[in-house]
């Protein structure tokens, strides 16, 4: 939770000065949509009590 208030002011200052207003809410919401898959990665490995490398092995092995 608190890596998100890290984040997301860098997001919204790249949303506002860099990316035209015609592309704004696809950038956020590619943005959180990524931030959710990484969240919900950290937590099966955390339950599964693996580490970064042994659950990307498994995900490749299931590709």
């Amino acid at each position: 939770m608190v890596g998100n208030y890290a984040v997301w002011p860098a997001v919204q200052f790249v949303n506002f000065r860099i990316i035209p207003s015609d592309y704004r809410l696809m950038f956020v919401n590619t943005h959180g949509s990524v931030l959710s898959a990484l969240n919900n990665l950290c937590r099966l490995s955390r339950r599964l009590n693996t580490s970064w490398k042994s659950l990307k092995k498994r995900l490749r092995r299931e590709l």
